[in-house]
């Protein structure tokens, strides 16, 4: 939480998150970004054992995915994306979408192919209107026959009706299972995670969307999966060309000199020379700036003795 916003921690896929991006997992009336939402998604999918539920073989689709369902015309240029999006979809027994309602809610919608359903998730039980999702199977069914068109298609033997506009939509949920008013988002993951077709295979509620937020970030950091673990990109506010090209217009009242402190050292280990020396910087006074440009430096020693 102390390290600048622009500092990138998490890179899965394409979700890369920013620390402005993961600090709605610190945050309890923060609704979640929608990068933490597919970094998850991203995270489950590669669970073998996440990939087979009771109705059969899952994938589930991205926040970006979903939203291009929605899109009122469609790129010819497009059409190649389409049929192979949608021959993965055909691979598939069951299709998770996440549903967005604008700044307001998520909730899960469930392509059931065996049981010709649309299943509804929604942690807000039938409250909310079904616009939304009435709109992402109209652009489903778009693509669906845009890609029956293409000769790159390929059926399948899954879905027996692709007629996805007749099939029955059932909402899973009649009561509300959310209580407070950000944690949609994290009620969606846990409907992904462990909705298996018939039923949740694992019982959550509102209590525990608080230990599951904090739980996420860690996941999301920790995770073998993020090409950044370990390894976070900090985020510099000057590099070396502007920090030269502005030296001569910063006041002394705006920075602060660090002592290079090699002679120092040399004299309190008997001469011993330290083999990372704090060089002089010139930083800015304000207490984020300066943790930024000492975790830089911290992070830049190779030497074991100086690093202690």
């Amino acid at each position: 939480m102390s390290l600048h916003e622009k500092t990138k921690l998490v890179h899965i896929s394409d979700a890369l998150l920013t620390n402005a991006e993961m600090r709605c997992l610190t945050h309890d009336d923060v609704f979640l970004h929608d990068d933490v939402i597919n970094a998850y998604i991203y995270c489950i999918s590669a669970q073998e054992h996440l990939q087979n539920r009771a109705d059969g073989k899952v994938h589930i689709a991205s926040t970006f995915v979903s939203s291009l369902f929605k899109k009122d015309k469609i790129d010819p240029a497009t059409h190649r994306h389409i049929v192979k999006r949608v021959n993965t979809f055909l691979e598939h027994d069951m299709v998770f979408l996440p549903v967005n309602i604008r700044k307001c809610h998520w909730y899960l919608s469930v392509i059931n192919a065996k049981k010709r359903e649309i299943q509804v998730l929604d942690s807000l039980g039938v409250g909310m209107g079904r616009s939304d999702l009435t709109m992402t199977l109209q652009g489903l069914d778009k693509h669906l026959k845009i890609a029956c068109d293409m000769p790159e298609f390929k059926r399948g033997d899954r879905w027996q009706d692709l007629d996805i506009m007749n099939w029955t939509v059932v909402d899973k949920f009649q009561k509300p299972i959310q209580t407070d008013s950000a944690s949609y988002g994290l009620f969606m993951l846990n409907c992904m995670e462990y909705w298996t077709g018939d039923i949740l295979s694992d019982n959550f509620t509102q209590k525990d969307m608080k230990e599951f937020r904090r739980k996420l970030a860690v996941i999301l950091l920790e995770t073998e999966l993020n090409k950044l673990k370990g390894s976070p990109i900090y985020y510099r506010a000057d590099n070396e060309e502007n920090v030269s090209d502005n030296e001569e217009n910063v006041s002394d009242s705006d920075v602060e000199f660090l002592e290079d402190r090699k002679r120092k050292r040399q004299d309190s280990h008997d001469g011993a020379e330290d083999k990372s020396p704090l060089r002089n910087h010139i930083m800015a006074a304000d207490p984020q700036d300066l943790v930024d440009e000492l975790c830089h430096h911290i992070m830049s020693i190779n030497d074991a003795t100086s690093l202690e």
